[in-house]
């Protein structure tokens, strides 16, 4: 099973993460869902069935689920959710 994935690795609150969005298992936006490190999957229906829309609206979600929290690139850098 070929699965599309987004995958970032970033630190939350200054601990290592990775934040992935899954965009489909055997077709674009057949099944998608955004989960950080290896915590319960968030499934949602897509919106659109264009990779980066997709994208978009999992790291918009991402981006909610971790709003009480401070992302940055392993650097230390501030996260680019864009």
């Amino acid at each position: 099973m070929k699965s599309i994935r987004w995958i970032q690795n970033v630190l939350i609150n200054d601990e290592p993460a990775t934040l992935e969005v899954m965009m489909g298992v055997h077709t674009i936006a057949d099944k998608c869902y955004v989960r950080v490190n290896q915590e319960q999957e968030h499934w949602f229906n897509p919106q659109s069935d264009q990779r980066d829309l997709i994208l978009q609206q999992g790291k918009s979600m991402l981006q909610q689920l971790l709003k009480e929290h401070t992302v940055s690139l392993p650097d230390g850098e501030p996260f680019d959710w864009n």
